[in-house]
């Protein structure tokens, strides 16, 4: 699969998830840089990317939405100080995916 194609694949797997989830920010009703904060720390060692939608979508087809909070990016920075630094958000910002 092409580089472009792989990406438009992910986006659009990873737009029906947030649909699921509510396509808002439980918390504060916004529409941008939404998340998935998983309210019960799910012991799976994910990367990021790939792994993570496909673990976040077995977790739907299984009935677990309950352990799932759809948040913006700045209430999940609240829930968890330590969204946004290191890891890949912070080389997001550094590629410009991310406003810093």
């Amino acid at each position: 699969m092409a580089a472009a194609s792989t990406i438009f694949y992910y986006r659009a797997r990873r737009g029906r998830l947030l649909l699921a989830l509510g396509d808002v920010c439980e918390l504060c009703g916004s529409k941008d840089r939404l998340e998935v904060h998983h309210k019960i720390k799910c012991g799976f060692d994910h990367d990021g990317g790939w792994h993570r939608l496909i673990h976040l979508e077995a977790m739907l087809r299984e009935g677990r939405r309950e352990e799932l909070q759809l948040v913006c990016f700045d209430c999940h920075s609240q829930i968890e100080p330590h969204v946004g630094r290191g890891g890949c958000a912070e080389l997001m910002a550094q590629s410009g995916g991310l406003e810093p």
